[in-house]
């Protein structure tokens, strides 16, 4: 402990266990003389002003000895005490501690404790942003622990009063996804395709219309997903499904070609591209949700090419509901 650290602590002590009830004051003196593990029990027990002052000692103590105890267990254990004894009304003044605390531990539970208490004051724009350049950290460091975390962030209650903070989560969810399997040619784990539907699905629920060229990327990966059997039909067609809901030149573009593929592959006989008919179905169905003129000659074509009765009156639906 460094001598500036140790005159801090004492500053703090004196001034304030003064002004505490004799149980409280305990707190502060087994802080100040205990070893990690006591100083991590005093935390504990603390509430009220007396679980803020000493959630600030703490925390202080962590970013102080993170260098000098790496991965140190007790250590972390403080650390996520801290985070979680800080009174819900102050976590937007101690997010500059959490980002600190954050960037020196290389633990999840420490790493999800901030994140969770961060969630619960997202109606600060500026934890708001902190909390999403976090999650873009663990999403850099490793997908998976990344998915982790933005299942906690979504299911706290402040993240259910905010939309647009869970869309800006899952635009940031979806890049990766896709940056990941790209990068993985010859196998995609499982749980990122359950990412790229479940951060797609928020996307689509929010109508969230700044992601739309990324939506319209994703789905040019999706089609290259089925052909490599990482995505099957009824996946794609929810990939369809979703990618409808958010209005865009772009994602209208991206089924459309995707349809003109299907009819290229119809009209020489391809069967090795020629997907199943519900692949087909989603395809013209989603054009038809998106209404934009551009699909017009790919659907019109599909009504000409042997189709089946209900993709030819899927098409000629479809078609009805281009805005002109």
């Amino acid at each position: 402990m460094s001598v500036r650290f140790f005159y801090k602590i004492l500053f703090f002590f004196f001034f304030l266990v003064s002004s505490f009830c004799e149980e409280d004051q305990s707190l502060f003196f087994a802080f100040v003389k205990g070893d990690i593990a006591s100083k991590t029990v005093a935390v504990r027990a603390s509430t009220g002003a007396v679980a803020e002052k000493l959630s600030e000692l703490s925390l202080d103590f962590c970013i102080q000895n993170a260098a000098l105890l790496p991965n140190d267990r007790e250590l972390s254990a403080l650390a996520v005490a801290s985070v979680l004894a800080v009174p819900k009304e102050k976590i937007p003044l101690f997010s500059d501690r959490f980002v600190s605390v954050f960037a020196l531990f290389n633990d999840d539970t420490v790493r999800s404790s901030i994140l969770e208490r961060l969630s619960l004051s997202v109606f600060d724009p500026n934890v708001r942003q902190k909390t999403i350049s976090l999650v873009g950290v663990c999403f850099d460091e490793d997908i998976f622990f990344g998915a982790k975390c933005l299942s906690v962030i979504k299911n706290s209650e402040g993240a259910k009063k905010f939309p647009d903070f869970c869309a800006e989560l899952a635009e940031n969810a979806l890049f990766h996804v896709i940056d990941y399997v790209k990068e993985h040619e010859n196998g995609v784990d499982s749980r990122a395709i359950a990412l790229q539907l479940s951060s797609l699905s928020a996307l689509s629920e929010a109508e969230w219309t700044r992601a739309a060229d990324l939506v319209a990327m994703n789905f040019s990966l999706s089609v290259d997903e089925l052909y490599r059997s990482i995505l099957d039909d009824n996946q794609f067609a929810e990939v369809c499904a979703l990618s409808s809901k958010i209005p865009s030149s772009k994602i209208a573009l991206s089924l459309s070609d995707c349809l003109a593929s299907f009819n290229s592959a119809k009209e020489k006989s391809d069967d090795s591209f020629l997907p199943s008919e519900q692949v087909l179905l989603a395809v013209i169905n989603a054009l038809g949700v998106l209404g934009d003129k551009a699909a017009f000659d790919n659907l019109l074509y599909a009504t000409y090419l042997g189709y089946s009765e209900e993709v030819v009156a899927s098409a000629r639906e479809a078609l009805s509901k281009l805005k002109w």
